[in-house]
């Protein structure tokens, strides 16, 4: 089976590798019975693309992706986008998305996922993100390089981030000199 007990007996699906293609395989290959309260899931490392509005939907509706999430692994996939269905998981605190085609990041990821403290979304096509991510007011992590960024929010700067990363992005010099930001992160990475 796909559950995996962590050492904490924290609930948790492990179904990465699997050459997944659809979010629905998630039941096809777990124990539904577990489903309900599971914790982690996660689904890295496979060909998933399609997260459209009706997938998340049913997912959500047939509790393959459950309320009780707290972590939730997309990250190398082919994904292309995020709904706004999957801001439903309002428990989620790590949400890893890196190396996918995402071009952009709904404003409601922030208005909803308020308990992140985990946010992975570098190595994808984004040329900017959402302004109100400064009010993620648990985010530790928060990973935007190889991206395509040409702004970050000053937002950002009122985060209580020990891990930032934004280098390899054709931001302007003069943004990486902006005192409030600079001050805020000069021990991390950008």
């Amino acid at each position: 089976g796909g559950l995996r007990m962590g050492s904490s007996h924290t609930k948790k699906i492990t179904l990465s590798k699997k050459g997944l293609q659809k979010l629905e395989d998630i039941k096809r290959l777990s124990d539904v019975s577990l489903l309900a309260s599971v914790e982690q899931i996660h689904l890295q490392k496979n060909k998933l693309t399609d997260l459209s509005p009706k997938v998340l939907r049913e997912a959500l509706a047939a509790d393959y992706l459950p309320h009780t999430l707290t972590e939730l692994y997309l990250h190398n996939n082919s994904i292309e986008a995020i709904q706004s269905e999957l801001f439903h998981l309002i428990n989620l605190k790590v949400l890893s998305l890196h190396n996918n085609r995402l071009e952009s990041i709904p404003l409601l990821l922030a208005k909803c996922l308020y308990r992140l403290e985990t946010l992975h979304l570098h190595q994808n096509l984004l040329t900017e993100v959402p302004w109100n991510l400064g009010y993620l007011h648990h985010l530790k992590r928060l990973t935007l390089h190889k991206n395509r960024l040409e702004s970050l929010p000053n937002s950002l700067a009122h985060l209580p981030l020990v891990e930032f990363s934004f280098h390899s992005n054709p931001l302007p010099s003069k943004l990486l000199e902006l005192s409030s930001l600079r001050s805020q992160l000069n021990h991390l990475q950008y």
